[in-house]
């Protein structure tokens, strides 16, 4: 069985899902054991992941809502879409405005949007993409480091700017495991370094 956290901005104009309500969707294939689990932090996200893939030939669906105040189990669960959308909308309405919990979410599991997929559901944890980062910054940096650490930081910087703002902390919190500040004020500095040496190779040659 794999799992997949999704994670993106809710579409819910005057509400915000706390970071302990989401939806879980399980994806049964007939005839096969490896099951998918799909987690979502809106409604308007999972309704639009299953108008993307619908139910039909070997595959069933079982939705289930969790909220972590409620130690009774699942607050909401079926196996058919208009009846679980139905409960949700309900149980949304008794739980969520009437607590008033509107603090935006912010991921916790070291996952964030995979801004170079295609897929809008993707995700992937955010060490990674620093390692992956830091491999393309080692290579061609003729083994100076001011070329490395501005080709590092600046593919950061990027990268953080494409990120939804739920996921933003998360990125920058894995970039500061690994010494990477992403400031700025920081990449203006390694920017400088990184002139200052080039201009100092180009006069040697």
């Amino acid at each position: 069985m794999s799992t997949q956290n999704i994670n993106t901005a809710p579409a819910e104009s005057t509400e915000t899902w706390d970071s302990g309500i989401e939806i879980q969707l399980t994806v049964f294939y007939q005839g096969c054991g490896d099951d998918e689990i799909f987690t979502f932090f809106s409604l308007s996200d999972f309704l639009a992941f299953r108008e993307q893939y619908p139910e039909g030939g070997s595959t069933t669906y079982r939705y289930q809502l969790s909220d972590s105040m409620n130690t009774k189990g699942w607050a909401c669960e079926s196996n058919e879409l208009s009846a679980f959308v139905q409960g949700v909308n309900e149980y949304l309405a008794r739980s969520v405005k009437h607590q008033g919990l509107n603090t935006p979410y912010k991921r916790t599991d070291g996952f964030i949007k995979n801004v170079e997929s295609a897929h809008p559901f993707d995700v992937i944890r955010a060490d990674v993409v620093l390692e992956r980062m830091n491999a393309k910054a080692h290579f061609g940096c003729g083994l100076h480091y001011e070329i490395y650490q501005y080709n590092l930081i600046s593919s950061a910087m990027k990268y953080l700017e494409r990120l939804p703002e739920r996921d933003r902390p998360t990125f920058e919190k894995a970039a500061e495991n690994i010494g990477l500040k992403l400031t700025e004020a920081e990449l203006e500095q390694c920017a400088n370094a990184y002139c200052d040496l080039t201009n100092e190779l180009f006069e040697d040659y």
